[in-house]
């Protein structure tokens, strides 16, 4: 590995007046003038740690960090730029060219790649890249006697040196950040020496009150009292440590404490924090093989739920991916991935509050911000049993961690935030960082210059002082012997690294060749590696190897650990796993990861499934996509499996990627298809939905089935599958020869309706007739979902208002489809019979309320039991996460709270709707009809309070509200049938307060058609009480257009109202007839204000 990726900073010099001194001066004597120049130049860049690289005519290029590595780079060949500036004055003065030279540089940090470059004979070491590219632009842009740098060098030497900011114009109108060094003067550090092995250890030093805060939170969980602890802070900062510190056995008596660690590559390893966990509680060891490490949580898991054990352990070990037999196995089979999924976050949530019933526990998830998205979801769920059980979650992530766990601690802090403790570390102050680098050596000696300055360069951060002083040990400042260290004479002139990732490649950079090698090959294996792979893939000698490694833990590179698959090795640190890996080159990185692919194939060669999303990772960084794709779909299937649907999705995203990468349009289109199907289930399983149907859609194309684009193409196809559907729906020809991927075809398409029920009604009503128009052609019993595609047909058209006698007719080959003993079945059959039957306003002993609470929000609205509907719909609410569910249970939560008279309720719900609704990309006309309809309704009972006091100027602003929320609610109802009868009623309050009883008397006619039409007998009675109500206090001679009278009307709606049990409504119209004429809401003439003295009960509020 020659050639290396490094971390470094370039440098070019160039000597202004250098083009009119060679018109002047003999070729002899200006080669001896620039020779001169250019030797100072180099003893200067030499005395900064640099490399002259090459001179190009009158310029100088010198790297830092590239050729061997070297500590804030950016900083010395600032110096180095600065001192050559200073030197020019007397170059002059000792040369005397005819014209006085002068120079200008430029100066750029970043990354590019050092080593041999050119043929065998003329080959030399340099380096290229951007970074190398950059600077030397910015030399060419720049003017005598400027220094300017890039961006990166500005960062790292910003607080050493005084810039001046501007932008300049590089290549083809690329503008970049530029900065002009103002300093005059360089701050020189001496360079370094090399050093020994070296182990250092401190006590926590600058946390007390941290840890008070966390061990007074256990303090409150001991005494039953549940919370969260947010330990937040950035890597090195010491979250492990202070965890460790305030979990010490003295501090958790009488507590159960349990740690689920994170990975940094775990990103996609499913629940692998609370596999972590899990299995520390139930004391399985890697030594365990997969029979005992099951009798072991199963022991577990009796000895915590007892006889419920065997109802909760098949899942949770399905999460933890243990293979299952007998009754445990069979409990699981034939459980659809989206199902088996809730049922384990079900039986973990069951499992931790059992573990509370014995006493109180402590959770710690360490470095969640690594955590995959399942493990995060999972967290969510079980985080809400803080609030009343004696359960203390411990979080410790960085800052710049997963989204998802940020907004998961602040919702817990909003419900709860006397149970959230935030403890936000911060770095290490002066003092704090002098005490920590005397304990790490256990000595007092030290220089305060040095001290001082490890202090101000690492940031207050104590994983880099105690790095930092690790460094200083390896170059021999700091010798350990004896069980002692002691400094050397040097120390006080010794440099410290500027950057971590310099920082550790200068510790990389003093192995031995062989040493430094092998934690090459291991940084690319990962953070982990095993004793197995990295000697099949280092190919050297077991003795040389044995001592590498041991080489490399005595530097604390590596830590080993023995596990039930033999020795295995880990990074001390993560970051320097990282910046090992960044150093090699991208060919070279290639070629290992196939090497480790192949050496984890011949190790795991009897347990391939563990380690699936291993080989597609390292196939894939070695550029083997075939062998990359195949390994990401088992991947995906095998994370399915154990019910990880974030995983699954990233593992077919990547497969399918690599498959059209390696087909194109080729390739297999049952494979694309499979790959597409998978993707949109995933999708769907994690609620994106609108991204889910777009591959539903292309696996139908794939699989041969037309998918209708464009308005034109839409609309044609739906008209001719309605005509088809229903000449065979009156016909009874609804069966035909079954073709081969029938059941694949009608699976996507049962799926792809999920999707657009509640986000493209239009686009679900024409592709439900196209699905019902394909599945009459074929043997519907063959088909899995069968009943429910005709009743999804059913409640196309209930819903719509098209025909019930349609909908009924499917609900018929519906039921005739339901097969023996499939619950889903008979559910999907009933939920469709119950919507048919709610609109019709038949309510039979069968609908008694239950525990759907959709179906219970119906009826209790209805039936006006106001204040259970209003539990019962805020349950919904708190269930739901798809936005268009959530505007049509705030709508119906809005007229909950009009009908009981909690206007600022109303209006508040209905302001958070108005948000929903603006961040919405799409809802469907249903959803928002609820919305509207609420919407209307507190603003007809908004106007009627204004005309009660008077009216007025405030009168006018309240009619031109309502009337727009008129127009709005007529638009959806034009497409939702179910809420026209209720819209028509309401706009006629409307048009009789402002003094327009023609077209009162209209909508009320209209309304009555419409529950006619439908069948909607509870609203039919509404009507026609309102009517008969506002008929009557206008005199009662007027009558609707079918000739009904105002008494008639009212008689009407008594009848319905006794006839349907609906006793709120009764009440309404007793009320409204008990009170004089001369005292009721309604006008003595339409348009006229109410009078003053009306009670405010009763009708005035009905919707």
């Amino acid at each position: 590995m020659d050639s290396e990726r490094r971390h470094a900073t370039v440098l070019f010099a160039d000597f202004s007046g250098y083009e009119k001194i060679s018109k002047l001066m003999d070729p002899e004597d200006l080669a001896a003038v620039m020779n001169r120049c250019f030797a100072l130049f180099e003893a200067l860049v030499l005395r900064y740690g640099g490399t002259a690289n090459k001179y190009i005519g009158d310029c100088i290029m010198a790297t830092f960090g590239a050729a061997t590595a070297l500590e804030n780079t950016a900083r010395a060949a600032v110096n180095a730029a600065i001192e050559m500036r200073n030197s020019m004055p007397a170059l002059n003065e000792e040369l005397h060219p005819p014209v006085p030279l002068g120079i200008h540089i430029g100066i750029n940090t970043g990354v590019l790649v050092a080593g041999e470059v050119g043929g065998p004979v003329t080959g030399r070491r340099d380096v290229t890249g951007e970074t190398v590219i950059l600077a030397s632009r910015l030399k060419d842009k720049n003017t005598a006697g400027k220094i300017w740098v890039g961006p990166n060098t500005y960062r790292y030497t910003r607080s050493e040196f005084e810039y001046k900011r501007f932008k300049i114009y590089i290549k083809h109108g690329q503008r970049i950040q530029v900065f002009e060094l103002l300093s005059v003067k360089q701050h020189p550090h001496p360079r370094r020496a090399l050093g020994p092995d070296r182990f250092v250890f401190a006590q926590l030093i600058g946390r007390a009150e941290e840890l008070d805060q966390i061990r007074a939170a256990l303090a409150r969980v001991a005494a039953g009292r549940g919370g969260i602890v947010s330990l937040v802070g950035d890597a090195g900062l010491g979250k492990s440590r202070l965890v460790a510190e305030a979990l010490e056995p003295a501090a958790t008596q009488g507590i159960r404490c349990l740690e689920g660690r994170s990975l940094s590559i775990g990103q996609k390893l499913s629940f692998h924090p609370f596999i972590d966990l899990l299995r520390r509680w139930a004391t399985i060891t890697d030594e365990d093989g997969e029979s005992a490490a099951l009798a072991k949580l199963e022991a577990a898991t009796a000895a915590v739920l007892r006889e419920e054990a065997g109802e909760v352990l098949p899942f949770v070990a399905t999460l933890m991916g243990m293979r299952l037999s007998g009754v445990h196995a069979e409990r699981v089979a034939g459980i659809a991935a989206e199902g088996l999924e809730k049922l384990v976050v079900k039986s973990v949530r069951d499992l931790v509050q059992a573990m509370t019933r014995e006493r109180p526990l402590v959770l710690v998830f360490e470095d969640v911000h690594w955590a995959d998205a399942s493990s995060v979801m999972l967290l969510e769920a079980l985080i809400r049993l803080a609030v009343d059980h004696p359960i203390l979650f411990l979080l410790v992530f960085r800052p710049d961690g997963q989204p998802a766990v940020h907004r998961m601690t602040r919702a817990f802090d909003e419900r709860s935030p006397d149970r959230h403790v935030r403890i936000a570390l911060e770095p290490l102050d002066r003092r704090q960082c002098d005490l920590l680098i005397q304990d790490l050596l256990k000595s007092r000696d030290i220089p305060f210059p040095l001290r001082a300055e490890i202090a101000r360069k690492v940031g207050g951060n104590p994983l880099f002082i105690e790095e930092v002083v690790r460094d200083l040990i390896d170059q021999g400042v700091i010798k350990y012997e004896n069980d002692t260290f002691s400094l050397t004479e040097e120390v006080e002139s010794v440099p410290i690294p500027g950057t971590i990732q310099e920082l550790f490649m200068a510790r990389v950079d003093r192995l031995p060749a062989s040493a430094k090698s092998l934690a090459q090959v291991a940084s690319v294996i990962g953070p982990s590696f095993q004793y197995g792979i990295v000697a099949a893939v280092a190919r050297r000698e077991a003795r040389t190897l044995e001592s590498d490694l041991q080489h490399l833990q005595r530097r604390q590179l590596i830590t080993e650990r023995r596990t039930g698959h033999g020795r295995e090795y880990v990074f001390k640190h993560a970051l320097m796993q990282e910046t090992i890996y960044e150093s090699i080159l991208h060919r070279t990185r290639k070629e290992l990861h196939l090497q480790v692919a192949v050496a984890t194939e011949q190790l795991f060669h009897d347990r391939l499934p563990d380690v699936y999303g291993m080989l597609a990772y390292h196939f894939s960084r070695g550029a083997d996509l075939e062998k990359a794709e195949d390994y990401l779909f088992k991947a995906a299937l095998e994370a399915v499996r154990a019910a990880a649907s974030t995983e699954a999705l990233a593992y077919f995203e990547e497969a399918a990627r690599l498959y059209f990468a390696l087909h194109g349009e080729g390739g297999d289109p049952a494979r694309k298809a499979l790959l597409q199907k998978n993707m949109g289930l995933a999708l769907l399983r994690k609620g994106n939905l609108l991204e889910s149907i777009d591959h539903f859609n292309k696996s139908l194309e794939f699989l041969g089935e037309r998918v209708p684009k464009g308005t034109v193409a839409l609309t044609t196809h739906f008209a001719i599958d309605l005509a088809v559907v229903l000449v065979r729906l009156y016909l009874n020809r609804l069966s035909g020869p079954s073709r081969s991927n029938d059941r694949e075809v009608f699976e996507i398409r049962y799926n792809r309706a999920r999707a657009q029920t509640t986000t493209d009604a239009r686009r679900w009503a024409f592709d439900t007739i196209g699905t019902v128009r394909r599945l009459s052609t074929t043997d519907p019993h063959a088909i899995d979902h069968a009943c429910g595609m005709y009743a999804g047909a059913a409640a196309l058209f209930t819903y719509s208002g098209l025909s019930f006698g349609i909908s009924r007719r499917f609900l018929g080959v519906a039921e005739r489809l339901i097969r023996e003993g499939n619950v889903r079945d008979l559910v999907v059959y009933r939920v469709m019979r119950f919507v048919l039957h709610y609109l019709q306003g038949s309510w039979g002993e069968e609908y008694a309320l239950d525990d759907n609470l959709v179906r219970a929000a119906f009826l209790l609205l209805e039936q006006r039991r106001l204040d259970e509907a209003r539990r019962t719909i805020d349950q919904y609410d708190a269930a739901r996460l798809e936005e268009t569910l959530n505007l049509w249970a705030l709508g119906i939560r809005a007229k909950i709270q009009a009908l009981l008279d909690d206007r600022e309720g109303a209006a508040a719900t209905l302001a958070k709707a108005e948000i929903v609704l603006r961040q919405s990309r799409q809802v469907p006309a249903y959803h928002l009809s609820a919305f509207l309809a609420a919407r209307l309704l507190v603003d007809v009972t908004e106007l009627e309070e204004c005309m009660r006091n008077g009216g007025g100027v405030a009168a006018s602003a309240h009619t031109r509200r309502a009337r727009r929320s008129i127009r709005r609610a007529e638009r959806v109802a034009s497409k939702v049938a179910t809420v026209r009868p209720e819209i028509y009623r309401l706009a006629a309050r409307v048009w009789w307060l402002v003094g327009k009883p023609a077209e009162a008397v209209g909508s009320w006619a209209r309304s009555i058609r419409e529950c006619e039409r439908l069948g909607a007998r509870p609203e039919l009675a509404r009507s026609y009480m309102e009517a008969g109500q506002r008929l009557t206090a206008a005199g009662g001679t007027q009558t609707l257009p079918n000739g009904m009278s105002a008494s008639a009307c009212l008689q009407k709606a008594e009848s319905l109202f006794t006839e349907l049990g609906l006793a709120w409504d009764q009440a309404q119209l007793s009320a409204a007839r008990s009170v004089p004429r001369e005292g009721r809401v309604d006008f003595e003439s339409p348009g006229e204000p109410p009078r003053n003295d009306f009670p405010l009960t009763g009708v005035q509020h009905l919707p």
